[in-house]
């Protein structure tokens, strides 16, 4: 057993550093704040600390671990500079579960030869401890002596450490020192760790595995903590065995819970913060260089309560007994004698204080002014004298309240008071004025003590409060400035006078640099730039930012989230819960967690946005690239081009032929710039490709019908160059979903090769069919290609060595452009060759096949007669659509906010026009527009786009037919006829302007629409300005208008055209360059955007401007028939009622013109006609059945004048109804 050294008399005066100068600091060590027993280690050095105006770091880590995986707040230990600091306290209790004493002895010698003590026993450490074996052997003592307990259970506590060991130690020479044998069936086997559990499973272990019996087999459960004997009481209370009744349980430590517990528990309470201010006073007289013990065990108190059967002891305490001796025993006239000896009132006082020890705020003299104001009290026995002792009392209880001090403690000092005073007074005044006195005083102790627990709730729940509310507010922070500005405005109003926040620069390196991102104190925040103040992190805080020389008490707390470390805090003492700073390091180190990853977002998403906005220039740059080829190498061209056939038109018009020479040349000029044009379109599109602008233009396809398309052209390209040619094409093949236009170039581009690198022999075309796809092949007898080459052959600019030696060398273009036109599709290309000459090649490709239409299920819709309208609104509310389908039109409305891929169905499924309302489609109007015209089926569907107000009276309205420059003259003729213009019968004196920048395509365009229209009259412009000029002189019938062109485009043109009222209708023709950028195609958005808002037409202007466009489709026309056959319905229905052309008219919705209109263009003649034609019809019949006379036979058929009724019968049949009537019949023929 370790000696017990004699307690060190503690110092009263303050003692002060001599190191530099300034104010002690001792550093205390713990592995927590969460638990009661670290809160009053904490409290003993804290109040040490006041009394000797020192001050406290405590460095809050985790427990030390034996494994290689280190806790990451263990990391706060590192960065304790022993330079700092005067001394340490260190509470290796809380240090140790996990690791071996050497492991812990090695652990603090990092901060030799700084004077330390020990909580807890360490070798080669001054330590001082709480002897639990001595608490134990003072309860076992108890049990065995005042109950006669002798069967005494033990739960035993987790192996190997020291506390676990010295608790068993005592039981183990409690029971020795009474003569018990032990027995090891009454003790629970060890658990892994503490807790109330060890009571639960130590109950169910003593009384199910081991089956003894309650109150025979053992009498008593000797719990190693409080919480342990409290889980063992509540599992008996389980199971209906009664405590103490039937079996007595006790704990150990003295924990809140122990005293509060229905059944408070007897247990041993170890002085904790007797043990820490002793620790703490340890090392003071270390810097005093007074010698300490090596090792010091401090005497614990068993505290008796109701577990173990006994009275509390508070209760006890309070009975009258004789406790102190005096010289001789005082008689009843010696009271008198008694109250005034001085050395009863010293001996009375000193018992006090020795109850009081642990009351740190009073002076030495209190307690013989205490007594001595009560002795007073007793001896007035004036009415009205007022009780200094009371008073006294009071202002000493409110001094503890405000200090936070227990008051409950002063119920001992009455009672050791009464046991000391009660025996010396005889007289029965005496008597009664000590008893009012005492009770009084256990009134006002009562009193406080509710006040004081009332104040700290009230004061807990403000601080909760406070708390939830910087933990709601940082929840929602999500940086770290922000969360600098929560924590600087609410941690003061927690009364926590300064906080340091500091953020590892490096968080895999944190002992070297942090930076202090926020500092305030008492003074008011310190202002910090950028990023914070950089500093070593083991200052842990910057020496300029204390600003003050007074002494603090101050946490520092390791922020981390999980096991990443992210800063420190260093905060001064606010609550006195220590739970507090548990809670608060969780909540600031998730919301730093959040607002760093944020941040690292942020940038993150800067870093991919710049990323983003690079690869978007680089794209504009391609796209610009794109449209710069087009423009400038295909402009040349296409006048190239344009200009032979021109000529070549010219000569067979005129009838005079060129020489042979020129026009041979002509012809190879034009070869020439065909080829020419097509390796710059094999370079758009590649280009096209790796910016994502090739674009697909599907359909449902017969691959069958492709071939037989594409055959004609490659035998006579085999055919020229003097190769046989051979086709194995099956006369059925599946259908494929795809761009006819690329697969056409696909095929022809092999064939092209086959044909380029084939001398003599064959070329062959066949197809099969597999599982899920078509093959076509192209294979040729020509000089093959090596398996090395295969692959490289598909790559973008190869080429083979041995072609460029044969002079057969290429650009590299037409197999990487096929390629990806194939794989765009989601087949395969490929190639089969030996490599030896003559051996030839086989080049191949695979489609996906769809499934043919099911004949009796959906069949694909012919939408050719229909007009979509593309809105947001729906069709009650949209009058475009309302006025379309009172006209007799088959309307179909596309709500776009409702289809996601009405885009992909306009061009699948085509319809006869397209109306769209530009507030709602207006973003991808142009793209519309732009895949209508590039897809070959839809390029002659008109679109009209059009606004209208809220209140739907005003808006405008624009058609916008669109060419693609070059325009071919074919191109050309087709525009024409799409704004009818009959090229077959033209009328004579129409007028066509021709607008565009460029002279060289303004004069072939000119030329061109002269050969196609001779009898119109082509007038030119080179600007917007002159075009706007020349329609003020003369209203043209068409304008052909380049849009992109220099200082006043072509949407400004339109502009201008639609503000007067004279040239709102005139049809454009717009003309864009073939690749737009997406610069470009924003550009010709806002062009549509500024023409519709000026809003120039009224609802009725709009309406009839869509309805002059649409009458100029033939396929729209049958609207037509729609309005007919309903009105011939309703006038076979009521023919025999009056019916008028106006109520005709009415009843499908129309004016009686377009009614007439309508009937003379389906019938041949006018509505009335058609009816009297059918009464006169019915008519017949009835006068053939001979039941009705002609009077009655006209009002049966509708007629209210039967002479009226005469004439047209005899107009219609031939004859009167009165010879009809009697048998006359008209002459057949």
């Amino acid at each position: 057993m370790c000696p017990v050294s004699q307690p060190l008399a503690r110092p009263r005066k303050v003692q002060r550093s001599n190191r530099r100068g300034q104010r002690r600091t001792l550093g205390f060590l713990t592995a927590h704040l969460r638990d009661s027993y670290t809160t009053h280690n904490w409290s003993g050095i804290l109040q040490v600390a006041a009394e000797r105006d020192i001050n406290i770091v405590t460095f809050v880590g985790a427990r030390l671990r034996s494994n290689q995986r280190v806790a990451p707040a263990q990391v706060v230990f590192d960065l304790i500079d022993p330079a700092k600091l005067d001394g340490m306290v260190v509470l290796s209790e809380m240090l140790y579960h996990f690791v071996s004493m050497d492991m812990l002895r090695r652990f603090l010698q990092r901060y030799a030869p700084l004077p330390m003590v020990s909580i807890g026993i360490v070798e080669g450490i001054p330590s001082v401890r709480s002897d639990l074996s001595l608490g134990m052997r003072k309860m076992v003592a108890h049990l065995v002596e005042v109950h006669g307990y002798r069967r005494l259970a033990y739960l035993a506590g987790p192996p190997g450490e020291q506390t676990s060991e010295a608790l068993f130690r005592g039981y183990l020479q409690g029971l020795e020192e009474h003569g018990i044998p032990f027995d090891p069936l009454l003790v629970t086997p060890n658990p892994t760790t503490w807790g109330e559990h060890i009571g639960v499973e130590g109950v169910g272990y003593l009384l199910d595995e081991k089956q003894l019996r309650p109150g025979v087999d053992f009498h008593c459960i000797i719990g190693c903590g409080d919480r342990e004997g409290l889980g063992a009481i509540r599992a008996l209370q389980t199971r209906g065995i009664r405590v103490p009744d039937d079996v007595a349980v006790t704990g150990f430590n003295n924990i809140e819970r122990a005293h509060l517990a229905p059944i408070s528990l007897t247990t041993v309470d170890r002085r904790i913060g007797r043990v820490a201010r002793r620790a703490t006073e340890m090392v003071l007289a270390l810097l005093d260089g007074q010698r300490v013990p090596e090792r010091e065990m401090m005497a614990p108190e068993l505290v008796v309560r109701r577990s173990c059967g006994c009275i509390p002891e508070i209760v006890r305490q309070a009975s009258a007994g004789t406790r102190l001796s005096l010289s001789r025993p005082t008689r009843p006239n010696g009271d008198s004698a008694f109250l005034n000896n001085e050395s009863a009132i010293v001996a009375i006082a000193a018992a006090i204080e020795g109850i009081a020890d642990e009351v740190p705020a009073l002076e030495e003299t209190w307690a013989r002014q205490l007594v001595g104001a009560f002795l007073a009290d007793v001896t007035d026995d004036s009415a009205d004298a007022s009780s200094r002792f009371l008073l006294l009392l009071e202002e000493r209880l409110s001094q503890e309240v405000m200090a936070g001090q227990r008051v409950s403690i002063w119920h001992d000092m009455l009672s050791t008071m009464r046991q000391h005073i009660r025996p010396h007074l005889h007289t029965p005044a005496l008597v009664a004025r000590a008893e009012d006195l005492w009770q009084q005083a256990r009134t006002l102790v009562a009193d406080l003590a509710e006040r004081q627990q009332g104040y700290r709730r009230l004061k807990d729940a403000e601080q909760l409060q406070i708390f939830n509310d910087i933990a709601q507010t940082l929840m929602i922070t999500f940086d770290v400035d922000g969360i600098m500005d929560v924590l600087a405005e609410g941690l003061p109003r927690l009364g926590i006078r300064s906080c340091y926040l500091s953020l590892y620069e490096n968080p895999r390196r944190p002992k070297e640099w942090a930076r202090l991102r926020l500092a305030y104190d008492e003074l008011g925040r310190i202002p910090l730039e950028g990023k914070g103040r950089r500093f070593r992190s083991c200052e842990l805080v910057p020496e300029d930012c204390i600003r003050s020389e007074r002494r603090r008490d101050v946490v520092v707390l390791a922020l981390h989230f999980h096991d990443e470390q992210i800063g420190f805090l260093v905060i001064e003492m606010g609550p006195k819960d220590s739970g507090f700073y548990e809670a608060l390091r969780l909540q600031t180190g998730t919301a730093l967690k959040g607002a760093l990853l944020a941040m690292h977002n942020e940038e993150l998403y800067q870093e991919a946005l710049a990323a983003r906005r690079a690869a978007e220039e680089a794209d504009r740059m391609k796209s610009r690239f794109l449209a710069t080829v087009s423009h400038e190498l295909r402009t040349p061209l296409s006048l190239i081009v344009g200009t032979i056939e021109m000529q070549l038109r010219e000569e067979a018009d005129s009838g005079i032929p060129l020489p042979d020479r020129y026009r041979h040349d002509l012809h190879n000029i034009r070869s020439s710039a065909q080829h020419l044009n097509r390796l710059i379109s094999d370079v758009l599109d590649l280009a096209s490709s790796e910016v994502g602008q090739l674009r697909l233009y599907r359909e449902r396809l017969s691959m069958a019908e492709v071939l037989a398309e594409v055959m004609p052209l490659g035998e006579a390209m085999v055919r020229e160059k003097g190769l046989q040619w051979h086709v194995d094409i099956p006369e059925m093949l599946p259908l494929v979903w795809a761009d006819r236009t690329r697969i056409r170039q696909v095929i022809l581009n092999l064939i092209s090769n086959a044909v380029k690198f084939t001398q003599d022999g064959t070329v062959s075309v066949w197809a099969e069919v597999g599982r899920d796809e078509v093959l076509v092949a192209v294979s040729d007898t020509g000089m093959g290609i090596p398996s090395g080459e295969q692959r490289a052959i598909f790559e973008d600019f190869y080429q083979s060595e041995r072609t460029v030696a044969r002079g057969l060398s290429g650009m590299g273009l037409g197999l990487a452009v096929s390629r990806r036109l194939i794989e765009l599709h989601g087949g395969k290309i490929g190639v089969l060759s030996s490599g030896s000459d003559g051996a030839g090649a086989t080049f191949f490709f695979t489609l996906p096949i769809i499934a043919w239409p099911d004949t009796e299920g959906e069949q694909e819709v012919d939408r050719s007669g229909t007009i979509l309208v593309l809105t947001e609104k729906g069709g009650d509310k949209n009058p475009v659509y309302q006025h379309l389908v009172n006209r007799g039109y088959e309307v179909e409305l596309l709500r776009v906010n409702e289809s996601t891929n009405w885009l992909a169905e306009i061009v699948k499924s085509p319809p006869g026009a397209v109306v769209l309302d530009y507030a709602s489609v207006g973003d991808h109007g142009w793209e519309l527009l732009r895949d209508l015209r590039e897809n070959l089926p839809t390029q002659d569907i008109p679109v009209v786009f059009y606004s209208l107000s809220e209140q739907g009276d005003q808006g405008g309205v624009l058609e916008l037919d669109y060419l693609i420059k070059p325009v071919s003259s074919s191109d050309l003729a087709r525009a024409l006829r799409r704004q009818g213009f009959v090229l077959e019968h033209p009328p004579e004196g129409r007028t066509i302007l021709v607008v565009d920048d460029d002279p060289g395509i303004l004069e072939l365009h000119s030329r061109i629409l002269e050969k196609l229209s001779p009898d119109c009259q082509i007038l030119q412009a080179r600007h917007g300005a002159q075009a706007l000029e020349l329609m003020a002189r003369r209203r043209p019938d068409l304008v052909l208008l380049d849009l992109m062109m220099p200082v006043m485009d072509g949407f400004q043109v339109i502009q201008a055209m639609q503000e007067r009222e004279n040239l709102r209708n005139v049809p454009v023709v717009v003309l864009t360059a073939q690749a737009l950028t997406s610069q470009d195609m924003a550009r010709l958005q806002q062009g549509v955007a500024a023409v519709l808002a000026k809003g120039v037409h009224t609802r009725t202007e709009i309406l009839q401007q869509i309805d002059a466009v649409l009458g100029q489709n033939k396929h729209l026309n049958k609207h037509t028939q729609q309005v007919v056959r309903r009105a011939i319905a309703y006038i076979h229905e009521h023919y025999a009622e009056p019916i008028t052309r106006s109520a005709l008219a009415s009843h499908v919705g129309l004016s009686e013109r377009y009614l007439t209109y309508c009937f003379r263009q389906e019938t041949g003649m006018t509505p009335i006609k058609y009816l009297n034609r059918y009464r006169i019809r019915q008519a017949r019949r009835l006068l053939e059945r001979g039941d009705m006379n002609v009077t009655e036979t006209a009002m049966a058929v509708g007629f209210a004048d039967s002479n009226y009724f005469a004439r047209i019968f005899r107009d219609e049949v031939g004859v009167t109804p009165s010879a009809y009537l009697k048998g006359t019949r008209p002459a057949e023929g």
